[in-house]
């Protein structure tokens, strides 16, 4: 089977071990994707989900001023050991968040640099389908030299 440039070839052939996901549901919050999506949300909103003070209330505030700024999330073995978990947000009309790709990968045998251009790419490519505004070159240049010198994010 023809799997591409993100995976490895010598790793292959080592099997993954994961648990049994039929019919489960998952908490936002115990997943990257939700943890990302979450951190969205207004900050009412986010005082009230997060009120219950556990550890990954605690993991999405200490996490929040990064997964705003760059609306994506690398997650090495959060979910599974063996499963690394990559996350960016869509979006739409009036540059607001509808929604996020999620994509997940054996460890041993991703190619972090290649999936999260794919994604990237992907998920651009879809927010300018919906009408979201993608900040690519000059554009994207400037803001990141405001952000240094702020430390703010404007969308």
């Amino acid at each position: 089977q023809e799997l591409g440039e993100p995976f490895r070839r010598d790793a292959m052939k080592k099997p993954v071990r994961v648990a049994g996901r039929i019919a489960t549901s998952t908490s936002a919050k115990a997943s990257a994707v939700g943890r990302l999506l979450t951190a969205q949300l207004s900050d009412a909103v986010l005082d009230e989900i997060l009120a219950t003070n556990t550890s990954q209330d605690a993991a999405i505030r200490n996490q929040l001023s990064d997964l705003r700024k760059t609306g994506k999330t690398v997650d090495r073995g959060g979910i599974e050991a063996e499963v690394c978990t990559f996350s960016q947000i869509v979006k739409g009309t009036g540059n607001t968040v509808v929604g996020a790709i999620e994509v997940l990968a054996p460890q041993f045998r991703a190619n972090a640099t290649e999936i999260e251009s794919a994604l990237n790419t992907a998920t651009e490519e879809l927010s300018r389908s919906l009408g979201g505004a993608v900040k690519t070159g000059l554009a994207q240049s400037l803001e990141k030299d405001v952000v240094r010198q702020t430390g703010t994010v404007t969308n």
